[in-house]
């Protein structure tokens, strides 16, 4: 007998956000070392105090596609990683050149992880949606609680 379909959405869904987490690790390119970044210069300017939402697509909230949602306040970052109409798991951190180290937050606390994530991997999309303001704002509590 074959389990449920929510069954194995909730399995897709898992498998799919951990390869997100997994692709989202980029490498900084030391900025001593001269390489350019893929638009040609070789920083990028730290990013200004506001919303900012990238995704794997230029459009938002496409089914099956990764975005990266986060605020930068006073050179910290908080923010999340997420599928639409799926979870989202929140983050903490600072910007170095076009590269966002953060360590990722779980609600009970039990496992943090570093990571980097290279923005040039992303398309910016200037559209910020009501959703995406309640995730960034639950993912503001959970680093208040922590």
């Amino acid at each position: 007998m074959n389990p449920p379909a929510t069954v194995n959405r909730k399995l897709q869904n898992s498998a799919a956000f951990i390869l997100l987490s997994l692709a989202l690790v980029g490498l900084e390119i030391p900025s001593s070392t001269g390489q350019s970044l893929p638009n040609g210069s070789t920083k990028s300017a730290p990013l200004a105090d506001g919303i900012y939402l990238y995704g794997e697509t230029p459009k938002p909230n496409q089914i099956g596609k990764a975005y990266l949602l986060l605020q930068r306040q006073q050179g910290d970052i908080v923010g999340a990683l997420y599928y639409p109409n799926s979870e989202f798991s929140c983050f903490t951190g600072k910007q170095n050149n076009n590269t966002v180290s953060a360590k990722s937050l779980s609600y009970n606390k039990a496992k943090t992880e570093n990571m980097k994530i290279n923005l040039s991997n992303f398309h910016q999309i200037k559209l910020i949606s009501a959703n995406d303001q309640r995730i960034l704002s639950a993912c503001k509590e959970t680093t208040v609680a922590s």
